[in-house]
C-alpha cells in the first residue's frame, strides 16, 4: 500500500527539542514532511539543500540567530521566495520589526497552540500552491497566445509572433531594459506608429489586503482582457507588439497600417484608449466582485503617436515612445485621483454620506441584538468604505470623514429599540483625532447615550501602538462605551494582548468561517477562539454568515452573535427579525 503523498515540506529550526519534537509529531501526524534544524546555521543549510514549502524559524538561537538567517535566505535565488513564520516567546515590537524587515512572513508565538500552528501552516502552503498554480497559468495562456498567433501567421511566423519583452520597473515610470531585434524591426517597419501605455498603479495594496495569488490574477487577467479587446476590434494581431513588464504596467504597438483600418487618428486615438479602458474596468467588476480590487487599482492610459525619424536610433526612438506614453498615462491618473480628493473634501462638506445597517443576530434565537452602521459615500465614484478611506488617507481628509460617518450612524440612536445597540467602526488614525482624545464637543459620539453604543476597531490596530491603544480604550470605557475587536483571525495581534484590552466583543473574520463546514482546522480554531472569547468575558461576534451549513457550525461552538448575508444584507433601514431572508430551524 503506498504511502498518502505529502502535504508539502516543511523546515523547522529550534534550539529547544521540547518544541522541536512537539513541531515535528503535530505537522507529520497531519501529513508534512518535516526537516530538523538546531539553529540558524542548520537551517541555511537545510533549506539550500531541500527547499522546503514553508520555514518555521525560532528567533533566539546560538550562532546564528532566526532573524539573521531569515535574511540570508532572502539573499539566496533558490530560497528568496520561500515564506518564513517565527515561533517566539519574545514577540516584542523592535523583535517584530526586525523580523518582518528581514523578510519574515508573520509571528507566532510561544507556548504555541497546535490549531494555530496548523492552520497558519495550511494558510501558507495554500498560499504557496496557489501561486505556483497561477504562475503556471499565465505561462499557458502566454503559451497559447503565442502558439495562436504562429497559426495565424504566414510565412515567417516567429517575425509575427505576438511577444512580450521584459522591463525593468525601476520606478513608477516602468523602462524596458531590452529591446530586441524584433521590436527594432517594427519600429523601422512602420514609420508611424501609436504607443498605447496602460497604467496600473496600486498594486501592492491589493497584495497587502488579499496576498500574491490575488495579485497574479489580477494581472494576467488584465494582460488577457487587454488582447481580447484588440481581437473585438478586428485588429490584426500579427501586426501589434504588446508587453506586461515586471510590474503590472501594459504596453502595446499599433502600426500605422492596422490604425488606417480601424479609421483611428489623432482626432479620434484617446477614444480607442478609453474604450480599452472601459473594457479592462467593467471585467475586473466581473472578476473580482467579491474582493474590492478594481476600486482599489488606479488604471489608466496614456499615448505616443510616434514618427520615426533617421537622426536617432530606433531603440532611442522607442524608449522616447515608452517615456512620453508612460508620463501621459501616470499624469492622467495623478489629475483623476487629485479630482478624487477635491470629490472627497466636497462630499465631506456637503455631508453627502449614506448609512446602511446590518443586524447582529443572537444565534440561540434569532433575535437581532445590535446592528452595525457601515457608511456609503453618496457620490457614486466615492461609495465603497475601502475607496473612500484610501482617497482620504492620500488627501489627510481622515479625521474629518470619520467624524462625518460618525455623525451619520448615530442618526437613527433614537429609532433603536430598547437594549439594542450600535455598532460604530473607527479608523485606526481615529484614535489620533485630538478632537476625540480632548474629549471636543464637536466629537458625535460624545453626543449620544454611550451605553448604545459599541465602538468597534479592527485587530490590525492594535498593533501600532499597543499602549497608547490601552489607554484609549480605558478612556473610552469610563465614558460608558463599550468596545469590539474586529477582524480576529486576519490580523498579527496575539491573543495575550487582545485580552489586555479587555474588549466587550470580539468578532470573528469571515474569512475563518466562510467554508468552515469543510474544513476541520478552521473548526478547530474556531474552537479555540470562542473559548478564549469565553473566558475573557467577552461576547464573541461570527462575520460573513452566508449559509445555513457555516451557520450550523457557528452555533455548534457556541458564538453568542451572528452576522451575514445569510440573514440580511446592509439596507438603508433598520429591520426586524420578520424581515430575514432564511426559514429559522434548530
Amino acid at each position: 500500500m503506498s504511502a498518502a503523498p505529502s502535504k508539502g515540506r516543511v523546515l523547522i529550526a529550534d534550539d529547544s527539542r521540547f518544541f522541536l519534537q512537539s513541531l515535528e509529531r503535530l505537522l507529520q501526524s497531519e501529513g508534512y514532511e518535516v526537516i530538523s534544524a538546531e539553529d540558524g546555521h542548520q537551517a541555511v543549510v537545510a533549506a539550500c539543500e531541500h527547499t522546503p514549502d514553508l520555514v518555521l524559524m525560532d528567533v533566539e538561537m546560538p550562532r546564528v540567530t532566526g532573524i539573521e538567517a531569515c535574511r540570508k535566505l532572502k539573499t539566496i535565488p533558490e530560497t528568496v521566495h520561500i515564506p518564513v513564520l517565527f515561533v517566539t516567546s519574545n514577540a516584542s515590537s523592535d523583535v517584530r520589526l526586525k523580523g518582518l524587515k528581514a523578510g519574515g512572513e508573520e509571528f507566532l508565538t510561544k507556548p504555541f497552540i497546535p490549531e494555530e500552528i496548523l492552520a497558519q501552516v495550511d494558510k501558507f502552503m495554500k498560499r504557496v500552491q496557489s501561486t505556483l498554480g497561477l504562475m503556471d497559468k499565465v505561462k499557458l495562456l502566454e503559451d497559447e497566445r503565442n502558439d495562436l498567433q504562429k497559426r495565424l501567421g504566414s510565412g515567417a511566423a516567429e517575425e509575427k509572433i505576438l511577444r512580450g519583452f521584459p522591463i525593468t520597473p525601476s520606478n513608477s515610470l516602468a523602462v524596458i531594459s531590452d529591446i530586441d531585434d524584433r521590436l527594432i524591426a517594427f519600429a523601422r517597419d512602420n514609420r508611424q506608429f501609436v504607443l498605447l501605455y496602460l497604467a496600473v498603479d496600486n498594486m501592492d495594496r491589493v497584495d497587502m489586503l488579499y496576498g500574491s495569488e490575488i495579485v497574479f490574477e489580477a494581472q494576467a487577467f488584465i494582460f488577457n482582457k487587454t488582447v481580447e479587446y484588440l481581437r473585438e476590434v478586428s485588429a490584426d494581431l500579427d501586426a501589434v507588439r504588446i508587453a506586461r513588464n515586471l510590474a503590472d504596467d501594459v504596453v502595446i504597438f499599433l502600426p500605422d497600417k492596422l490604425l488606417a483600418d480601424l479609421k483611428i487618428d489623432s482626432a479620434n486615438v484617446d477614444e480607442f484608449g478609453l474604450d480599452l479602458l472601459k473594457h479592462v474596468r467593467f471585467g475586473m467588476e466581473s472578476q473580482f466582485m467579491k474582493k474590492e480590487v478594481a476600486p482599489i487599482l488606479n488604471i489608466s492610459t496614456g499615448l505616443s503617436w510616434v514618427t520615426t525619424s533617421s537622426r536617432l536610433s530606433f531603440n532611442r526612438q522607442i524608449l522616447n515612445a515608452i517615456r512620453d506614453a508612460s508620463s501621459s498615462a501616470y499624469n492622467f491618473q495623478g489629475r483623476a485621483r487629485q479630482r478624487l480628493h477635491n470629490r472627497l473634501r466636497e462630499m465631506i462638506q456637503n455631508r453627502a454620506m449614506k448609512i446602511m445597517y446590518q443586524p447582529l443576530v443572537r444565534a440561540v434565537d434569532f433575535r437581532i441584538a445590535a446592528y452595525e452602521a457601515l457608511a456609503r459615500g453618496e457620490f457614486p465614484e466615492l461609495e465603497r468604505p475601502q475607496l473612500m478611506f484610501d482617497v482620504a488617507e492620500e488627501s489627510r481628509q481622515v479625521h474629518a470623514l470619520s467624524r462625518l460617518c460618525r455623525e451619520k450612524a448615530i442618526e437613527s440612536l433614537p429609532s433603536l429599540d430598547a437594549g439594542k445597540l450600535m455598532f460604530v467602526n473607527f479608523h485606526p488614525d481615529d484614535f489620533n483625532d485630538p478632537h476625540f482624545l480632548m474629549d471636543s464637543p464637536d466629537e458625535p459620539i460624545f453626543k449620544a447615550d454611550p451605553k448604545r453604543i459599541v465602538i468597534e476597531m479592527t485587530e490590525r490596530a492594535a498593533i501600532k501602538d499597543a499602549e497608547q491603544l490601552r489607554e484609549v480604550i480605558e478612556f473610552l470605557k469610563k465614558k460608558g462605551f463599550r468596545i469590539a475587536i474586529d477582524d480576529l483571525g486576519s490580523g498579527y495581534t496575539s491573543l495575550g494582548l487582545i485580552a489586555s484590552l479587555e474588549p466587550d466583543y470580539i468578532k470573528f473574520d469571515m474569512s475563518l468561517i466562510r467554508g468552515i463546514e469543510r474544513s476541520p482546522t478552521k473548526q478547530a480554531l474556531l474552537k479555540t477562539l470562542a473559548q478564549f472569547t469565553q473566558d475573557i468575558g467577552a461576547t464573541s461576534v461570527a462575520e460573513g454568515i452566508e449559509t445555513q451549513e457555516e451557520l450550523d457550525v457557528v452555533r455548534e461552538f457556541r458564538c453568542d452573535l451572528c452576522q451575514g448575508y445569510y440573514f440580511a444584507k446592509p439596507q438603508a433601514q433598520l429591520i426586524t427579525e420578520a424581515d430575514f431572508a432564511f426559514t429559522k430551524s434548530d
